[in-house]
């Protein structure tokens, strides 16, 4: 989703990373929790792996529930999306996987509060990727922007004590 990103909303999204250091053998996404960030990895390795769907059976190599991520790779996508589509900030998505340290990881952390501020407030460069179907919600977007913007100028206009010269 974020290769189709122009330069201007990269370095808006990287204005917003925060970076983080876990430890070896430490929990940093559970499985079935809420999924509150997407995790950017710079340095060390981390794997990912599903319990829900493998209860009861054996584990053999190769096995396509176990994924490492190494530097380069990313984790939570499913925030990107939900940012995205979701209007509200409450309804984050669960995370299917848990990643855990497997050695000292360092990384950059998008918050999902950041990244819903981001696209609330450059909602226009995100359009692109949003599924037709999805647009009515953006609509509703762009009108609350342009409400916000012109209650905001009003209170200006307001506090200046210019409220008679004031023009459309």
């Amino acid at each position: 989703m974020l290769e189709n990103l122009n330069e201007k909303m990269l370095k808006v999204i990287c204005e917003h990373l925060k970076p983080v250091i876990y430890i070896e053998d430490k929990y940093i996404i559970k499985e079935g929790k809420p999924l509150g960030m997407t995790l950017f990895i710079t340095q060390g390795i981390a794997w990912t792996y599903t319990v829900s769907n493998n209860v009861g059976a054996e584990t053999s190599c190769g096995s396509s529930s176990n994924k490492w991520l190494k530097r380069g790779d990313y984790y939570g996508e499913e925030l990107l999306k939900w940012a995205f589509k979701c209007p509200s900030y409450y309804d984050l998505p669960i995370s299917t996987r848990t990643v855990m340290s497997q050695e000292k990881v360092e990384a950059f952390a998008l918050r999902a509060s950041d990244l819903k501020s981001i696209v609330s407030n450059y909602w226009w460069h995100f359009t692109r990727e949003v599924p037709q179907v999805e647009l009515e919600q953006w609509e509703k977007s762009a009108a609350s922007s342009i409400q916000a913007a012109w209650r905001s100028r009003l209170a200006r206009a307001r506090h200046s004590n210019g409220w008679d010269k004031f023009t459309v």
